[in-house]
């Protein structure tokens, strides 16, 4: 039997790989970050809302607050600009450890 993921639905919990997706964003944006640029947050927030329509900006706005609070929470490196909501899901968290760990790599 095949481990299917559900469907993406507008108000909805969050998919494992919208989840995944969010925290590449913010990685993404962390590295802009360290190399010296400005992020444009709407832009990507833009992006990745076609890229998954089930999510609209400001709710993709929200995930990535709750990404920098799990970075946070995690003790590593986060963007002070995306002032973190630790409201966030655990799977969110195991999620953001199992990025960090691959990185870390």
């Amino acid at each position: 039997m095949v481990d299917e993921q559900p469907e993406p639905i507008s108000g909805k919990p969050w998919t494992a790989v919208e989840r995944m997706g969010a925290v590449d964003l913010y990685l993404r944006m962390l590295a802009m970050h360290i190399r010296g640029e400005v992020p444009r947050q709407r832009e990507l927030f833009e992006a990745f809302a076609a890229e998954y329509p089930a999510r609209n900006v400001n709710s993709i706005k929200n995930k990535i607050y709750n990404v920098s609070a799990c970075f946070a929470a995690l003790d590593l490196p986060y963007l002070e600009t995306l002032t973190p909501r630790f409201n966030f899901q655990r799977e969110l968290l195991d999620d953001v450890q199992a990025a960090a760990a691959k990185h870390a790599e």
